[in-house]
């Protein structure tokens, strides 16, 4: 896991969140050229009002899951995230659906409801360890603190690792 969020390529996937540390990394490397930089990675970073880099995905989580061009994959189901929106569409390509989401960082107070779907789920056996990993899809309805009923989407990655007993006779 500790290579997974420094950066490093883990089972050949590159996510977003790697490609966004990295670009900050090279961005700030070298002042001479930070505009140029700052166009080179306009896909991924930008700068805000305060000029401080921002990335465009502002959920970690989303970051994360995506790829290095900001999709992730759920059956047959390709799901574009693009700001604070997931664009889903079809193995054709059209596009089925288009939803904005909210940033689990922004402050929110009681839950009116709350439904939990298991959307994907797959298990990994090793010679020591099983581990079981499922995506949930969660959908709330909060208030915010302005005292509004909102919308919440979230994907919520739930692992276990198990260790194998191994009996002896």
């Amino acid at each position: 896991m500790r290579n997974f969020l420094h950066g490093k390529k883990t089972n050949n996937f590159y996510s977003l969140y790697h490609a966004i540390s990295n670009a900050e990394e090279d961005i700030f490397s070298d002042s001479v050229s930070f505009e140029k930089k700052l166009k080179q990675y306009e896909n991924l970073v930008y700068l805000d009002e305060n000029e401080t880099i921002q990335a465009k995905v502002p959920s970690r989580l989303y970051q994360l899951i995506c790829n290095n061009e900001g999709y992730f994959f759920i059956n047959k189901y390709k799901h574009q995230v693009i700001s604070d929106e997931i664009i889903t569409k079809d193995n054709q390509l059209r596009n089925i659906e288009s939803r904005k989401y909210i940033v689990n960082n922004s402050p929110q107070t009681r839950t009116k409801t709350r439904t939990k779907i298991p959307i994907a789920s797959s298990t990994y056996t090793g010679n020591k360890r099983r581990v079981h990993v499922t995506v949930l899809y969660i959908r709330e309805i909060v208030r915010n603190t302005n005292g509004e009923w909102v919308g919440k989407q979230i994907l919520q990655l739930e692992s276990t690792s198990y260790k194998k007993s191994i009996r002896k006779i």
